[in-house]
């Protein structure tokens, strides 16, 4: 419940307040995630071949998105979109 509170005015935010305001969500999101494939997993729920699966999208995902985190997501043309999408120096709806 601690992590969805904290979460929420990131989900309804129109605007990129998540580098600013994740670090105080992350961890409950790491212990949430933890959590949750622990019980999955000993309650045979999913498999080890689901999970691995899953953390190498997971993987593949975070490597697409890390040029956004070291600020050098102009130097890659998939990212333009959403370098423009929450640029404050670009006018909105175009």
């Amino acid at each position: 419940m601690l992590f969805l509170v904290s979460y929420f005015p990131l989900i309804i935010s129109k605007r990129g307040i998540w580098v600013f305001s994740a670090p105080a969500v992350i961890p409950f999101a790491f212990i949430l995630s933890a959590y949750a494939i622990s019980t999955l997993l000993d309650t045979n729920k999913i498999s080890r071949k689901v999970l691995a699966g899953y953390l190498g999208a997971v993987i593949m995902v975070s490597a697409l998105m890390y040029p956004m985190s070291t600020a050098r997501t102009l130097e890659y043309e998939y990212l333009h979109p959403v370098a423009a999408a929450y640029s404050p120096h670009e006018e909105q709806g175009k």
